[in-house]
């Protein structure tokens, strides 16, 4: 634990971010958070057809901020809660290991409303957009939240309203301010929701978005917040531990952003470990579709974080998306986890469901953090083959990238109905170069003001 209090690293850590200047941000930080800008787009594009986001585009009063995959417009908090919700629908937004949580899409959606609302450059926004995950991140880094908290809504609401506020052009005193606000509308959040079906879990995200944005407003009229507030509120109403030199540490010498893990599979990080330890099972062989009939029996043996994802009945799409016997079955039946492979049909499955009841979980010892992600797999086959395969990193991760197609191919895949594959990958690459624009609005409005055909 750090013996700095934390007034006194809040005060530095606003300092920063008020004399943070776009050059300030290495070239290589830059461009990938331009991917991770890019990476989210798609995820929330994909996420905006989701039935229940209908009555957000409905109700939308007009405004000037773009409901990504819609091409209506309207006021930035809405905006926000929007791109928010639909980003986390499809479980494929981007995370980071260190906080404990998956701060882009927290902070893109707040930044993106606030730099069309004020006409900013493409490389505010970026500067925006790695300042707020650099928030964000220090923050649930120096909380260690309670098991029941879902780590969507709370302090990744900190970092969407540091964005906002950067854009807005506060100084030292009000990003003070506004951290200290912003951190007593975090939610209190349940880590259960989504395990039972609960889809309000997609909305925690856009939520916590749209109240960074009211914070904006609430700390520009100078309503204050506790000095205490962020240890008080994510170290012991949210949390149980709080370190205030986490926020400090290593403070523009490294970038959160730059150790964060991207996604393929359309599911939750914590159960993906045994699609990687299942492809090493199967390797070199590679899947056919009826390689499922032949699957009598898969045990699993999966890391703490995984120990409540044993679900063999899920009720809906994202109870599937958090079943680890689901999501194995399902990869098993389709050859994917994409997200169709989780669609209500998929859940409904006769076969998936039957194979999701034969795949039981074993939880490893936590002594070894060195193996957190660690996952093995026993897979019996029809013959008596038992096939087993062992995985304790994952592709994607920032230490293990994806070849450098993979993304723009997952962003055509997810944006199919609103482009071709060629355009989806123009697409693409005009957000990666996002610090050439002008005015994002020349992002936002030429190319991304589109909705499913």
């Amino acid at each position: 634990m750090s013996s700095i209090e934390t007034p006194r690293a809040l005060a530095r850590l606003a300092e920063f971010a008020a004399s943070l200047r776009d050059d300030d941000i290495p070239v290589s930080v830059r461009q990938h958070a331009a991917v991770v800008l890019a990476d989210t787009v798609g995820a929330c594009m994909a996420g905006a057809k989701a039935p229940e986001l209908h009555a957000l585009i409905a109700g939308a009063p007009p405004g000037r901020a773009l409901m990504l995959g819609t091409g209506t417009r309207t006021i930035a908090g809405h905006a926000a809660l929007f791109n928010g919700a639909a980003g986390t629908w499809v479980e494929l937004d981007e995370g980071h290991y260190g906080s404990g949580g998956h701060p882009a899409i927290h902070v893109i959606p707040a930044a993106l409303a606030v730099a069309e609302q004020r006409a900013a450059s493409g490389a505010a926004l970026i500067t925006a957009l790695v300042l707020g995950y650099e928030v964000a991140a220090r923050i649930g880094a120096a909380s260690r939240l309670r098991p029941e908290v879902h780590p969507h809504g709370t302090w990744g609401g900190c970092g969407g309203a540091l964005a906002g506020g950067k854009l807005l052009g506060f100084d030292a005193q009000q990003l003070t301010r506004l951290l200290a606000v912003s951190a007593s509308t975090a939610l209190a959040t349940s880590r259960q929701a989504p395990l039972e079906g609960g889809t309000i879990r997609n909305l925690y995200a856009g939520i916590a978005g749209a109240n960074a944005l009211l914070c904006c407003t609430l700390a520009e009229a100078g309503v204050t917040g506790g000095a205490h507030d962020l240890e008080t509120i994510f170290g012991r109403v949210l949390g149980e531990r709080f370190d205030a030199g986490r926020l400090v540490e290593g403070l523009g010498t490294h970038w959160m952003i730059t150790k964060n893990f991207m996604k393929r599979h359309a599911c939750c990080r914590d159960t993906q470990g045994a699609l990687e330890a299942l492809n090493v099972a199967l390797a070199p062989a590679t899947w056919h579709p009826g390689l499922f009939r032949r699957v009598r029996e898969v045990r699993l043996h999966v890391p703490p974080a995984a120990r409540a994802m044993d679900n063999v009945e899920p009720v809906n799409t994202i109870a599937a998306k958090f079943s680890i016997p689901f999501v194995v079955a399902t990869w098993l039946y389709h050859g994917h986890a994409d997200v169709e492979a989780f669609e209500p049909p998929a859940v409904a499955n006769a076969d998936i469901r039957s194979l999701a009841r034969r795949i039981s979980l074993v939880v490893l010892p936590s002594s070894d953090q060195a193996y957190a992600l660690r996952t093995r797999i026993e897979l019996m086959l029809d013959n008596g083959a038992i096939l087993h395969g062992e995985a304790d990193h994952y592709t994607g991760d920032f230490d293990r990238p994806f070849a450098p197609d993979v993304l723009p191919a997952k962003f055509a895949r997810l944006t199919a109905c609103y482009w071709k594959q060629e355009e989806a990958r123009r697409t693409f690459e005009a957000i990666t170069r996002c610090d050439e624009f002008a005015d994002v609005r020349e992002l936002t409005g030429s190319r991304l003001q589109v909705q499913c055909s």
